[in-house]
């Protein structure tokens, strides 16, 4: 499944960045559009990925590259 990132509008004016989940553009754009939302901007951003909850990461990695990490801790 792909990441879209998105700029939208909520109804009293703020604005707000985020990324969602989604199969196709359209049926993202759909979903927001139906929270209404308003969409300035919608983009693919690639796959899915797995946030980490260490404050000092502040990334993602991709699924697979977690996968890793966690298989090289518990076998050290």
């Amino acid at each position: 499944m792909a990441v879209f990132a998105y700029r939208v509008a909520r109804p009293d004016g703020s604005t707000i960045y985020g990324h969602v989940e989604g199969e196709a553009e359209s049926l993202v754009r759909a979903k927001l559009e139906s929270q209404g939302l308003l969409v300035f901007h919608l983009h693919k951003r690639g796959r899915a990925t797995v946030e980490l909850g260490r404050p000092w990461l502040r990334g993602k990695l991709p699924l697979g590259q977690f996968l890793i990490l966690i298989k090289n801790c518990w076998l050290s």
